[in-house]
């Protein structure tokens, strides 16, 4: 979240999609219905009538997958009747005649036809946008899983960005974060193309850091490949050793059969998890992990939150923490110490090297959570991201056409099925 889940009580404007907050983040519900009790207006957007709309003043029920569509459709408006910050595009962002070009061809009437969304509608909400002092926009899973959910996530950007709304209180660009802690992980990267705090892989600069900070030469220089990357080329011997800690993949994954065969054509499979599942029983080894209750260490939550867990009950059986495992492993396979004593000492190794957490220490967050970027161990963390400027300087708009989604009901599927 570029703010805080606070600010959504004191929001003027609400502006919800892919997000049935009520069921999938009930605290953050919370304040969003506060909002409203308070006067301000909150725009429902979903196929579906979920329990939010009972508090919506609007309820906007597009078709599944046309989001592109329709918010384009709302820029379209908001260009057409001088409704956007002009001031803030010219002096935040790089490429403001752009935006007004690639979306001339989403007319209202072009995106009612692909959306369903009826043309009043989405002029009314555009002019309801355009006309709020600040909007908070919200959004979930609906958003960021279609195969354009880049996109989807690009096109909010837009929006918010031709408003104004990046930077001030009660506004922002807000995604609802999935699961507990996915924001840590992703902070603490596990992703293929950056190291923590997203250091990217294959910054000259960074790889020089992290090699003298782990006292390591020749790091990879290019990203790695996503998991579905990983498990398709398994097929063709290019993925030989899979570890796999704490994911169901079997369960989770689209299509289980073709998951299955990937796996099997793995030489070498490890799992860590803490039950037996689906995807244990293709396993060559499995490390029964620790529960988060089981372990000290550190949840970061949607609004960029870093806070302390507290090991409350001893590890079941001859579980292990994943730490514990990892340092085993180096130690035993090359001799290689990588210093992990306790879930403090990695976060310390992490913080070292780290850039926007370096100033995040336990001690600081014993009683009370920070916000990153923390730079240093005297700032007290950010609430709002972007007040000044932007990550790379300037906001960049990004050109975003509607495609169709990937398979369409057809006489023999004639459903749409969603998450």
């Amino acid at each position: 979240m570029t703010n805080s889940v606070r600010e959504l009580e004191d929001a003027k404007v609400i502006f919800v999609i892919g997000s049935n907050t009520t069921e999938a983040h009930p605290v953050i519900s919370y304040y969003i219905k506060r909002a409203v009790k308070k006067g301000a207006i909150l725009i429902v957007n979903d196929p579906r009538k979920i329990d939010l709309v009972k508090w919506a003043t609007i309820h906007v029920q597009q078709k599944v997958g046309s989001d592109i569509a329709y918010i384009n459709g709302l820029l379209n408006e908001i260009f057409k009747n001088g409704l956007e910050d002009r001031e803030y595009m010219k002096e935040h962002t790089e490429n403001p005649e752009d935006i007004r070009k690639w979306v001339e061809p989403y007319t209202a009437e072009k995106a009612s036809e692909i959306s369903g969304v009826p043309v009043e509608m989405i002029k009314k909400v555009a002019r309801i946008l355009g006309e709020a002092e600040h909007v908070s926009v919200c959004y979930t899973l609906g958003i960021t899983e279609h195969i354009c959910g880049t996109d989807n996530v690009k096109t909010l950007a837009n929006l918010q960005m031709a408003l104004g709304n990046i930077g001030f209180y009660a506004a922002g660009l807000n995604p609802l974060r999935g699961q507990n802690n996915v924001q840590g992980a992703c902070d603490m990267g596990a992703l293929p193309n950056v190291y923590h705090n997203y250091q990217a892989v294959d910054n000259p600069q960074v790889k020089e850091k992290m090699e003298k900070a782990w006292g390591v030469s020749d790091l990879p220089d290019r990203p790695g490949y996503k998991k579905p990357t990983m498990l398709r080329k398994a097929l063709d011997g290019g993925t030989k050793i899979l570890y796999c800690i704490g994911d169901n993949a079997i369960q989770t994954d689209p299509h289980m059969a073709h998951t299955i065969k990937e796996i099997e054509a793995l030489e070498f499979f490890v799992c860590s998890d803490i039950f037996p599942n689906i995807t244990t029983e293709y396993a060559d080894v499995i490390f029964p992990d620790c529960a988060w209750g089981e372990v000290d260490g550190t949840f970061t939550n949607t609004e960029r939150r870093v806070q302390m867990v507290r090991k409350l009950l001893k590890p079941a059986g001859e579980s292990r923490p994943q730490w514990w495992v990892l340092q085993e492993l180096a130690r035993r396979i090359n001799g290689y110490d990588l210093g992990f004593t306790s879930s403090e000492a990695v976060w310390e190794d992490m913080r070292k090297s780290a850039t926007s957490c370096a100033g995040i220490t336990y001690e600081r967050i014993e009683n009370q959570g920070l916000q990153w970027p923390c730079p240093t161990v005297e700032h007290p963390g950010t609430p709002i991201l972007h007040r000044e400027k932007f990550n790379r300087g300037l906001g960049l708009f990004h050109v975003v056409e509607y495609k169709e989604a990937a398979e369409l009901p057809d006489e023999e599927y004639p459903l749409i099925l969603s998450t």
